[in-house]
């Protein structure tokens, strides 16, 4: 537990691989959940499986940041009029209290990992941002990229009630929280890996394209990896899940483990 946006207390989890030697150091794998009304607890996952990733050598940390789902509505409701605002607050805090109070984590070998399209929003956030780096490389699955060609998508996103409407409503708010804002996008340095379900209704593939371009447009090393017939994170063909957790750590061991 540690203090997060607007004195709230924020919890995370912290999983460790089974070898675990606390007088040894190891990377820090930093997830971020989707949502934003999602949490981390204890639930089976195919593709979040914090487990897993801890057993390839790293210290996972996964916060339940502002306006995830379990800590009562008023938290829940954090990201309203805040999209990625008390989110990110709490994303730099809880590093702060890793970087001071973990002192068997690699800081400078830390990744960030976020899943889905709140997730991989929050990525493309960071990479704007000063906490962006902080890490060696970045990972954005199914993730927004920008918030007007979101619009693109067949399936209305919640994101119209975070914003309080559409575009033409609120148009402050949508420039605000947008990732893909040339103000932004001139911060963008962190090697990023970006996967995309071919399929997803809620997350159109022109995000991931979109959001490869603006890295490669930018000389920032990058990788994508497109899921030919899949649909959301989760993945639904044994083989693509297979193929998405090599892509993965092997990106992540690339940038951690050299």
């Amino acid at each position: 537990m540690f203090p997060g946006a607007h004195g709230r207390d924020v919890y995370a989890w912290v999983i460790k691989p089974s070898f675990f030697a606390p007088d040894q150091k190891y990377p820090l794998a930093y997830l971020i959940h989707d949502g934003p009304h999602e949490s981390w607890n204890r639930a089976w996952s195919v593709r979040r499986n914090l487990a897993l990733l801890a057993e390839q050598g790293y210290i996972v940390v996964a916060p339940n940041i502002a306006g995830s789902t379990g800590y009562g509505q008023v938290f829940a409701d954090a990201t309203r009029y805040s999209y990625a605002g008390a989110p990110y607050t709490d994303l730099e805090r809880c590093i702060e209290y890793v970087e001071e109070h973990l002192r068997y984590i690699y800081m400078s070998r830390a990744v960030a990992l976020g899943l889905g399209s709140y997730g991989g929003y929050l990525v493309d956030w960071l990479q704007g941002h000063e906490l962006g780096r902080r890490f060696r490389s970045l990972v954005s699955d199914n993730g927004i990229f920008s918030l007007m060609t979101h619009l693109s998508a067949p399936v209305r996103h919640p994101i119209f009630h975070e914003l309080r409407g559409a575009p033409w409503d609120n148009p402050d708010e949508w420039k605000r929280w947008n990732p893909a804002s040339p103000e932004y996008l001139g911060n963008w340095r962190t090697p990023q890996l970006i996967i995309p379900g071919e399929r997803n209704r809620l997350v159109p593939i022109s995000e991931a394209r979109a959001a490869y371009n603006a890295l490669r447009g930018r000389g920032i090393e990058c990788s994508l990896l497109v899921l030919k017939g899949e649909g959301g994170s989760e993945g639904t063909e044994p083989e693509d899940v297979v193929l998405w957790y090599r892509a993965v750590l092997d990106w992540m061991e690339r940038f951690t483990k050299g």
